[in-house]
């Protein structure tokens, strides 16, 4: 939201939100370039005192004051007091005071955002809600902030804010939505109602706008359909916690998630096989332990060497180690594996060729020093998985 040289102006009204925004932006060293703030002059004495409770918050933090009044408003007075506000805050970066302006909303008016949205039958768009940052230079720091979080920094501070009584008027439609429909929802629907309508404001952001974070959400979920065979039971913060996972292994709800080497690989839990060591002959052809490949041995016909014992072909397992072509010393397979970045549900099936305990072969890695045989991998083709 921020580079170091923008000029930030903040939009305060004097209420909770904006106070807040204004305290934590100065803690957090922003360059404060000014404090801005609209009178409505909807409530008369309570309006101008709001104004002057703004300015003299801007004249202790020492930045510029800018304020402004709304003219006569007429038809929708939500939306025309809107429009006036914005036009405001607008010219000031216009005008040059600022290239940013931030305002204090929270995780709670974008929730109500959406739902009022919803009820009108908005678009993907228009469901995306509050936007964090716009082409003009609005910014919205603490869009991912609740209400009674943004309450308890102030009371744990002792900082005061202006109660704005025109916030508990059922007249306008968001105060309505705010005080009756969301409570009534989170009592008899769903006690996280604000955060699945923020929830739902992210995805279709990504969704409209085609963003990183879309696509690999949608990968995500088509991997746990093909892996699981549904997608029930399966919720936003699941997808999300995939995504953001750090540790190497997750359960999300009929899926096993497993992080290797940058990659992920979605399965059903316990879907792990079992590696067959099999016994194979010189010459052969045999299907690799990993179904992905034939392998092909014939004798090396510049070595004499007698082999009494028999051959096997088998996956991977812990302490495997060889010396290969052209190397002075035995390598313990396993730090091969983490330099060629192989991902560890990759590693049980790769192919190892052993004669009498000792690896005459790797997938990937070669030969060992001195093997009578020779081989030869050849893919077959097959889907991702």
């Amino acid at each position: 939201m921020f580079a170091p040289e923008d000029r930030v102006i903040v939009a305060v009204s004097g209420g909770a939100d904006s106070v807040c925004l204004l305290h934590l932006l100065r803690e957090i060293g922003a360059n404060v370039a000014g404090v801005a703030h609209f009178n409505h002059k909807l409530r008369g004495a309570e309006s101008d005192a709001d104004e002057a409770f703004v300015a003299s918050l801007a004249s202790r933090f020492g930045a510029p004051f800018y304020r402004a009044e709304a003219s006569e408003l007429r038809g929708n007075l939500e939306q025309e007091a809107r429009r006036a506000r914005r036009g405001f805050l607008t010219g000031l970066i216009r005008d040059g005071a600022g290239n940013r302006v931030a305002l204090g909303h929270t995780r709670d008016d974008q929730a109500e955002t959406v739902l009022f949205r919803v009820m009108r039958g908005s678009g993907l768009a228009g469901l995306a809600g509050i936007l964090p940052v716009t082409r003009e230079g609005f910014v919205r720091p603490m869009l991912g902030v609740r209400r009674c979080e943004v309450l308890a920094y102030l009371r744990a501070r002792g900082i005061e804010w202006r109660e704005d009584a025109s916030n508990l008027d059922r007249r306008f439609s968001r105060n309505r939505i705010r005080h009756e429909l969301m409570p009534m929802l989170a009592k008899e629907w769903n006690p996280k109602i604000v955060d699945a309508l923020a929830n739902l404001a992210d995805l279709a952001y990504e969704e409209s706008s085609e963003s990183p974070r879309a696509l690999e959400r949608g990968a995500v979920r088509k991997a746990i359909k093909e892996a699981k065979g549904d997608l029930r039971g399966i919720e936003f913060q699941h997808i999300e916690s995939v995504i953001e996972m750090t540790g190497s292994r997750l359960r999300i709800p009929g899926v096993e998630v497993i992080r290797s080497m940058g990659s992920i690989r979605i399965q059903k839990p316990g879907s792990r096989s079992q590696v067959q060591a099999i016994t194979v002959t010189v010459p052969g052809t045999y299907a690799s332990p990993d179904g992905n490949s034939e392998i092909r041995l014939e004798p090396c016909v510049n070595l004499k060497v007698e082999m009494a014992g028999p051959l096997v072909l088998r996956g991977w397992r812990p302490g495997d180690h060889y010396r290969r072509v052209g190397k002075s010393r035995d390598q313990k397979i396993k730090e091969m594996f983490q330099r060629a970045r192989v991902p560890l549900w990759q590693r049980r099936e790769w192919p190892i060729l052993e004669y009498d305990g000792e690896i005459l072969w790797a997938r990937e890695f070669g030969p060992a020093e001195g093997s009578p045989v020779i081989v030869t991998e050849t893919l077959r083709p097959h889907p991702m998985r």
